[in-house]
């Protein structure tokens, strides 16, 4: 019983040493995994590659409402500029900050002729 008891102190003891000596990576750590992401369909997007989001792309081709693509923009957080047809939001994220821009065109109609994402790095650590 008293040697199983060792064990534990000793694995606790070791445990905490490595937290210690390694405090600022795990910090690190925590931060960037608690950090905001961009939204899913924007996920694939490479920096100053708009032909890159392929998924966002995909969802809002065109003949899908405007309306549908203005509804997402709110929900993901988006300033919009509904007479420019333009919306940008910044991703306060880490290592790396990120502003996304969105512009479209639409018909007559109100049905999306052309969309437009690009992801921007803001600033880096």
């Amino acid at each position: 019983m008293r040697r199983r008891w060792r064990i534990v102190l000793i694995a606790t003891g070791a445990v905490a040493a490595l937290a210690c000596l390694n405090r600022d990576v795990l910090l690190f750590a925590v931060a960037v995994s608690a950090s905001e992401t961009r939204p899913a369909l924007l996920a694939d997007a490479q920096w100053n590659s708009p032909d890159s989001a392929r998924d966002f792309r995909r969802r809002f081709h065109a003949g899908v409402a405007e309306s549908e693509l203005t509804r997402w923009l709110q929900d993901h957080g988006f300033a919009l500029d509904p007479v420019a047809r333009k919306a940008g939001r910044k991703v306060e994220s880490l290592p790396c900050n990120a502003r996304i821009a969105i512009d479209w065109s639409v018909d007559p109609g109100g049905r999306l002729v052309s969309t437009n994402a690009n992801v921007a790095e803001a600033s880096c650590l």
